[in-house]
């Protein structure tokens, strides 16, 4: 892996599926809800990492994107940590994440997520 490169490491700890969420009394989610736990890793350093609350829909860029996603939870992390991302949206393949917190995209080197 080419330290260089720009890598989100995001870390959804979403407690087994979102019908079994609710059934963990620890989890004080309601049943529309579900909490993860993000770290989002920039070049050099940690942009943040937290627990989000995740329920219903966000708009981006004037789409209804699901808040049990990746891109919702780094939405989500964004709103809680001040920070900004920017995308861009790409018809039969969604959105692509170009930016985090000032940092973009080069060359080969994307953001990318793990789960």
């Amino acid at each position: 892996m080419n330290m260089k490169a720009n890598i989100v490491d995001i870390l959804a700890i979403v407690l087994l599926v979102l019908s079994i969420s609710t059934m963990i009394p620890a989890c004080n989610a309601s049943p529309e809800s579900i909490q993860v736990y993000v770290r989002i890793e920039g070049q050099n350093s940690t942009i943040w990492r937290g627990t989000v609350t995740l329920s219903g829909t966000y708009t981006i860029e004037d789409r209804q994107v699901p808040a049990n996603t990746v891109l919702g939870a780094l939405h989500a992390a964004s709103l809680l940590g001040g920070f900004s991302y920017t995308t861009q949206w790409y018809e039969g393949w969604g959105f692509y994440v170009t930016s985090i917190a000032g940092e973009s995209a080069s060359g080969d080197f994307g953001w990318m997520y793990y789960v």
